[in-house]
């Protein structure tokens, strides 16, 4: 790394251990078990770079490719940018529920129009993890009815930070401490966003789907469903 630079790499990237990259990130795989037991899968693993231009990246497929990674059981894994492929219209929907398609409908009526892909050709930073199914159901079998309780997988994801934080501003070293506590979490999309009430967002982020239970008729009917006929 070149601490004297604000560039993230100071010469094209043509690899992922480059001299050139000043901003290098690694990650290990963890399986946690139901009941509780902990197997480290992999360690030390390379992202990607992000994806910056021409000049930085001249060849970000094979990059990409490079930071793929098989570790073993049948299991892939991968860190880094991919694009968004999520069609949401959350210009549409966080403005007064003024969905394009009805527009002329609203209490403030606007004309029609189609929906906007708001994410369209926007990268994210993913997390992607190829497991074979029999890895996750609860008898440790592939179903081959779709109708089966076993076909069933509850799948979230969540992201967690220690309780304490200390940035020494002389040298701007930084260490944390203390438990890890949940701050956020996904599953379905846009269930946080769309359907959980603002004073709940908090509370719903720190728990586990197990609880969602209380979310029941926020499911059931959705103040969005319920603002379109008044709006």
């Amino acid at each position: 790394m070149v601490p004297t630079t604000f560039l993230y790499n100071v010469g094209p990237i043509e690899s992922l251990d480059s001299k050139y990259w000043n901003r290098r990130q690694f990650y290990s795989v963890t399986r946690v078990s139901r009941h509780g037991r902990s197997q480290t899968l992999a360690s030390n693993l390379p992202c990607p770079p992000c994806n910056i231009g021409p000049l930085s990246t001249p060849d970000y497929p094979s990059l990409a490719s490079a930071a793929v990674h098989p570790i073993g059981g049948g299991r892939t894994v991968f860190a880094g940018q991919r694009a968004e492929a999520f069609f949401v219209d959350l210009g549409a929907i966080f403005d007064l529920g003024d969905l394009r398609p009805f527009q002329h409908l609203h209490l403030i009526p606007t004309p029609d129009g189609t929906g906007v892909d708001n994410t369209k050709a926007v990268n994210i930073h993913s997390i992607v993890i190829q497991i074979p199914i029999k890895s996750l159901t609860t008898d440790g079998t592939k179903p081959t009815d779709v109708m089966s309780a076993k076909s069933v997988l509850g799948i979230w994801s969540s992201s967690s930070r220690r309780k304490m934080k200390m940035i020494d501003a002389a040298n701007d070293s930084k260490s944390e401490s203390g438990p890890w506590t949940q701050v956020s979490r996904l599953g379905n999309p846009l269930f946080n966003e769309v359907i959980v009430p603002l004073g709940k967002k908090d509370v719903w982020n720190g728990q586990q789907p197990s609880g969602d239970a209380a979310y029941l008729s926020n499911v059931e009917h959705p103040e969005l469903s319920g603002l379109l006929p008044v709006l």
